[in-house]
């Protein structure tokens, strides 16, 4: 595909390189569909040790600075690895109130532009909630290398993305010309009042 990430445990995973980017309308699909399932790896076993490209060349990362800089400029600018890698209590309880936040910033916006739409348009959604798809799959991954961490508002957050996930709202946004826009404002408008019944307010004060 253009790139071998080679991570510590010795598995690997493909990444496409700029040869793959010429027909955007279908790569660009199948590019965002393999970066996160590529979060979702890094967010369970870490950064890549080294990545080689089609000429067998090697690339070493020291660090994730240098991982990061490698993958900003050939593969996307904007990127969610996780946190798993964190150790400090209170990283963590602050990384998990900046997701509850952001999923609920991304779902009340959803209402918003649906609401608004005076006919649906089933391309806007075009290969569905993406950036809700990252964003909950890499943070379940990264709560689940966390378990064993006595951390309150992890318990929150696990809930929290739990359902959303079994909501099937991100399942149904990529059904494209079958989405029914009712249907989808309905779900998100009843995932947004599942969460509320969480205590998030009580644990987004802390």
């Amino acid at each position: 595909m253009g790139f071998r990430a080679i991570f510590n445990n010795n598995s690997e995973f493909s990444l496409y390189d700029s040869s793959y980017f010429n027909d955007k309308a279908i790569f660009n699909l199948q590019h965002q569909s393999n970066l996160i399932s590529f979060s979702v790896k890094i967010a369970e076993y870490g950064i890549p040790k080294s990545v080689i490209d089609d000429s067998d060349n090697t690339i070493e990362f020291k660090n994730s600075e240098s991982f990061e800089t490698w993958f900003k400029r050939n593969q996307s600018v904007s990127f969610d690895f996780g946190f798993a890698d964190k150790v400090d209590k209170k990283e963590i309880s602050a990384e998990c109130k900046k997701r509850n936040d952001l999923i609920i910033e991304l779902l009340t916006n959803e209402i918003k532009e649906l609401k608004k739409e005076q006919k649906f348009n089933p391309w806007r959604l075009n290969g569905g909630y993406k950036n809700i798809e990252k964003l909950v799959l890499v943070t379940n991954k990264s709560i689940e290398q966390l378990e064993n961490k006595k951390v309150g508002y992890l318990k929150t957050t696990k809930l929290i993305f739990k359902i959303v996930e079994e909501s099937n709202i991100i399942s149904h946004s990529k059904k494209h010309n079958e989405i029914e826009p009712e249907k989808l404002l309905t779900q998100i408008e009843n995932t947004l009042k599942k969460i509320e019944k969480t205590n998030i307010k009580k644990w987004s004060s802390i």
